[in-house]
């Protein structure tokens, strides 16, 4: 009996050793790493440079900015909706982010399918893509379209096309792809169907072994307890990921980006060709995309908190590939635009992180997106 108790004794003394340890570790990383560990919350609350004379940056702003994300996946589908959210800055009204300056009466809807850089969570209502899209139509052609957002956080060419299959497509609508960036998430998700948040990623652990999985398994279930674990597990910051240090996967998931972003743009525009309805798609810019970046965007390509290593090598990959499908697309007859290149006149500070951006970038994109449209 004595025995009993003393193994317990001793079982008990260990595991508050290993408490303590990981305590003692947990504090000291929180102390010494306090001013180098940055995400992408604390980032944007220290108000950089995109945000300098942006007259809405607010605490309020930031509030919302982080707190409106809830999303709904309908069982069976890759499709994402945003919940319905009411706001000072941001509001989300029948699942769809709101778009200011939408006239009461119009011929004909523009729908803009995007990911989060067109859902524009990073800006209040009236200065995301579709709402600058908005006035520019109604200065060119009153009452004649109301502009849609149909962006969603993540969603990638793929799962846009699953969106517009179930919207109602009336004659002389305008359908609008915008993306490149969430297609490129294939090199780090495996998924070529697109990413939902909180799926695991496939391609980063399909190719380690034992002990790697182990360490992507603690990263996974508890980096957003522990600092630790964040900084010293992280598997996406510095280190090359296993998928794509293997010079043939790489090619196998480019000719697999290739087919899937060609055929479901072919698809989208015969969708809405049938509805006699006309299409567009647009390939976006991103960070990495950019021929000359500024001081400050050198400086945050560095931050592997903020832009890890496996992002700046899934949107070299993928880019690759997606210049080069933009060009077999315009070659089938599609009206697609390449709009990697449109910051590159400009020396400004557009970038958050590796794709998502403000108001000055977003006008931007809307002006180039409406002098395409504007042309037929």
């Amino acid at each position: 009996m004595r025995n009993i108790k003393n193994h317990i004794i001793n079982i008990l003394l260990v595991n508050i050793s290993i408490a303590l340890v990981l305590l003692i570790v947990e504090l000291a990383t929180r102390l010494i790493y306090n001013n180098h560990y940055i995400n992408w919350m604390e980032f944007r609350e220290s108000r950089p440079e995109p945000y300098k004379n942006s007259e809405y940056f607010s605490e309020k702003f930031l509030e919302e900015q982080f707190s409106h994300g809830k999303w709904i996946n309908p069982p069976g589908t890759r499709i994402i909706y945003p919940d319905n959210f009411k706001g000072e800055y941001f509001n989300i009204e029948n699942n769809l982010r709101f778009t200011t300056n939408a006239p009461e009466k119009y011929a004909n809807h523009i729908y803009l399918y995007g990911g989060s850089t067109i859902f524009n969570s990073e800006v209040p209502d009236k200065h995301t893509v579709a709402s600058y899209l908005q006035r520019y139509v109604n200065m060119h052609s009153p009452n004649k379209y109301r502009v849609v957002n149909c962006g969603v956080t993540s969603i990638n060419t793929v799962q846009q096309l699953e969106k517009l299959m179930t919207t109602k497509i009336d004659s002389g609508d305008i359908v609008c792809f915008y993306g490149g960036v969430n297609d490129g998430l294939l090199f780090t998700t495996g998924r070529i169907n697109g990413w939902i948040m909180g799926e695991k990623y496939i391609e980063y652990s399909r190719k380690f072994n034992l002990l790697q999985k182990i360490r992507f398994k603690i990263y996974l279930e508890l980096s957003n307890y522990s600092y630790f674990i964040r900084i010293f597990l992280d598997p996406y910051s510095y280190q090359v990921p296993v998928p794509l240090q293997d010079p043939e996967n790489i090619k196998n998931l480019q000719n697999k980006l290739f087919q899937s972003y060609t055929n479901t743009i072919l698809s989208a525009d015969s969708i809405c060709r049938k509805n006699n309805a006309i299409f567009y798609n647009f390939l976006q810019p991103n960070l990495v995309t950019r021929t000359k970046n500024t001081p400050y965007e050198i400086d945050l390509l560095k931050h592997k908190y903020l832009i890890a290593n496996a992002n700046i090598l899934a949107l070299k990959y993928s880019y690759e590939i997606l210049i080069k499908a933009n060009q077999q697309l315009i070659n089938s007859g599609i009206t697609s635009t390449d709009l990697t290149s449109i910051f590159n006149a400009t020396n400004d500070n557009y970038y958050l992180d590796y794709c998502h951006v403000t108001e000055k970038a977003n006008e931007i994109i809307a002006s180039e997106i409406f002098k395409i449209i504007n042309e037929k």
